[in-house]
């Protein structure tokens, strides 16, 4: 995982990757298809060897998108799998062509493995039921993940009992601040984002309850779900629901976009901190 690491080492490890294109390009080929799983599950750096048709190229970089590596039309890709220790768990759910998508997606997530490495495998095409399959974008499987993940989480959190207190979390990384007020009630979720950008301020908020439901992109984008999963964490831990208000204050003055991953880390490690503790709406505001 990359959290923790400055936005310069990031973009040096994105410019490290190489993007690989081999046809049909929405799904695995089937030869590759189990060397891809054991390359995704095993526990150290496998042997990979690629011919490209041609040099790769540079990807173009824009200031809103992740920073990306080379690209080039792959001739062949071999993997070599040998000694290579694997999770024998993952292994089952993904060889599964039987399970849906999402209960893919919770078995692996019950089961202790992390939104990101589940991410990965739904973007490889590795889960679902054999014949829907497909490759899908990392930005959409994230969403995807961290929505069903949430999703299921939140039918839980909304039969506890509420907060009996008023809790302000903090949490600072890549140019972002993050402060998190928890107050007593039933569930209600509100995000506010507030972008420095070069022209001025721009505001953006998006809000839920359990009669009014979340939709995406919305008003925030791929990041609601991210920081929706973090919340959600947080309170089925501790056996409660309330109301939760979250500000995102960003610095967008030509920084670089990291991807929406970094929300969801910046929170959680937010709420492995203790919280500071109002009496009073006023107090905590």
């Amino acid at each position: 995982m990359w959290f923790g690491r400055p936005i310069k080492e990031i973009f040096e490890l994105r410019r490290e990757l190489v993007w690989g294109i081999l046809p049909p390009y929405n799904a695995l080929p089937k030869k590759l298809e189990k060397n891809c799983l054991k390359a995704l599950i095993a526990s150290k750096p496998l042997e990979v060897m690629c011919t490209f048709e041609k040099e790769p190229r540079p990807i173009s970089h824009f200031r809103r998108l992740p920073v990306g590596g080379s690209v080039g039309k792959l001739l062949n890709l071999q993997i070599t799998i040998s000694n290579s220790a694997s999770d024998n768990i993952v292994e089952g759910i993904a060889a599964n062509g039987n399970l849906n998508a999402s209960e893919g997606i919770m078995s692996l997530y019950g089961a202790g493995v992390d939104v990101p490495r589940v991410s990965e495998l739904l973007s490889a095409g590795l889960l679902g039921k054999s014949e829907r399959r497909r490759i899908m974008p990392t930005k959409s499987s994230i969403v995807v993940v961290d929505m069903n993940v949430s999703n299921r989480l939140l039918s839980e959190v909304m039969k506890y009992p509420s907060t009996d207190s008023y809790e302000v979390y903090h949490s600072s990384y890549l140019d972002t601040m993050y402060v998190v007020l928890i107050m007593p009630g039933l569930w209600e979720h509100e995000q506010i984002k507030a972008v420095n950008l070069p022209g001025g301020w721009r505001f953006v908020s998006q809000r839920e309850t359990p009669a009014e439901k979340p939709v995406f992109p919305g008003q925030i984008g791929g990041s609601y779900f991210p920081a929706r999963l973090a919340v959600t964490e947080h309170l089925h831990k501790r056996r409660a629901q309330g109301k939760v208000l979250l500000f995102r204050e960003v610095n967008d003055r030509g920084s670089i976009a990291a991807g929406a991953w970094q929300v969801r880390e910046s929170l959680r490690h937010a709420f492995e901190r203790a919280p500071e503790r109002c009496g009073s709406l006023k107090d905590a505001l």
